[in-house]
């Protein structure tokens, strides 16, 4: 009998806004339809591995918070507003 896979380590919390977030509801019209994206990658930074994503301070979570906390700033949402809500302004808010 083969031994059981390693259960794949929790997702920060901060981190559930990004994880659902399909790329293409981050799509823009026009010549530059990854800007967005683009933008979301240089901030998030190296964020390829588990050990990265799940280190407290890393560019990856602190980008994550500041994402949040501004979406949350600038559209009046409670702290508290699950992660599906706060993705759905990532978009606006990167463009504004």
């Amino acid at each position: 009998a083969r031994p059981a896979a390693a259960a794949r380590a929790a997702l920060a919390p901060c981190l559930a806004p990004l994880a659902c977030t399909p790329l293409s509801t981050l799509e823009v019209e026009g010549d530059a339809p990854w800007t967005v994206i683009a933008y979301l990658s240089g901030m998030l930074g190296p964020c390829l591995e588990q050990a990265e994503r799940d280190r407290a301070g890393s560019q990856v979570q602190l980008g994550a918070h500041l994402l949040a906390s501004g979406c949350i700033s600038a559209y009046g949402l409670p702290p508290s507003a699950n992660p599906q809500l706060l993705a759905s302004y990532f978009k606006d808010y990167v463009l504004a």
